[in-house]
């Protein structure tokens, strides 16, 4: 964060499963394919290949694919968080922070403006299944640009952070209910999201 330009608390937020809806439309690009009727609820894990049964590694070229189609180039907001991330920007410095490979950030970051215009300060890529991305962790990012804040939908990365010192607060979704660390809070909307603020 450049203190100089901004010296506003700042936010990281994820995308898949936070800001936009992947799952759905992943499933659906993946049953059409495959002939499977995997479902949203069926969904106990962000690690697709536990969810399909396959070796680890093996889901990764079905991604890259879906990243390719129509289904991706469709991604919808998770609703509430157009306005819940229009409002938190005019009172916090907000970042992404995805998992997402660097090879989609051109795609990633159109669409991110078309749904959330003005609202991030940057835009960071942190996928360790893609190692042309480097290697600076989600939390390693935060610490080192004092990001105090993460909001998350994946359990091992909210741990993650959790651990670093950070305040995460975790969407509740279908592959996330494990117990976790002391300074993950779990919200079940953007609007729990923004009380949260309020106060801060």
């Amino acid at each position: 964060m450049n203190k100089n330009l901004d010296e506003r608390t700042g936010i990281a937020v994820d995308i898949d499963g936070t800001l936009l809806d992947f799952v759905n439309p992943f499933l659906a690009y993946y049953n059409q394919r495959f002939g499977t009727i995997f479902r949203e609820e069926d969904v106990f894990s962000f690690d697709f290949w536990k969810v399909f049964g396959l070796k680890e590694g093996d889901e990764i070229p079905a991604i890259l694919d879906f990243y390719d189609s129509k289904y991706f180039k469709n991604l919808q907001p998770i609703p509430g968080s157009q306005e819940a991330i229009s409002e938190l920007s005019k009172r916090f410095q907000l970042a992404v922070v995805t998992a997402r490979p660097k090879e989609i950030s051109k795609e990633t970051i159109y669409n991110l403006e078309r749904f959330f215009p003005n609202s991030f300060s940057e835009f960071h890529f942190a996928n360790h299944k893609f190692p042309e991305n480097g290697n600076q962790s989600k939390s390693s990012f935060c610490v080192s640009n004092e990001y105090k804040f993460m909001i998350e939908d994946s359990a091992d990365y909210a741990r993650e952070c959790a651990k670093s010192g950070i305040s995460v607060l975790l969407l509740e979704q279908p592959w996330n209910w494990e117990t976790l660390h002391p300074r993950v809070f779990r919200v079940r909307n953007w609007n729990e999201i923004n009380k949260y603020f309020q106060g801060k």
